[in-house]
């Protein structure tokens, strides 16, 4: 991906799908920090994608928790 954006292809972006196991683990941000900072990569160019399973589980956690 770096090589492609240095050879200007600029509307690249690479997307990685993320497990719900991923996705919920405290290192995450940290793990994609260091990702991109050693690979250079352009943090606007990695999409972090998750299931919809995961985004209705957190949409579901988040509505019992609203306040009555």
């Amino acid at each position: 991906m770096r090589a492609w954006q240095g050879a200007g292809f600029p509307s690249l972006r690479l997307a990685v799908n993320l497990s719900a196991r991923q996705f919920q683990h405290a290192s995450l941000v940290d793990a994609v920090r260091k990702v991109l900072s050693e690979t250079g990569l352009e943090p606007p160019r990695l999409l972090l994608e998750i299931t919809e399973s995961v985004a209705m589980e957190r949409a579901a956690g988040a509505w019992r928790s609203w306040p009555s």
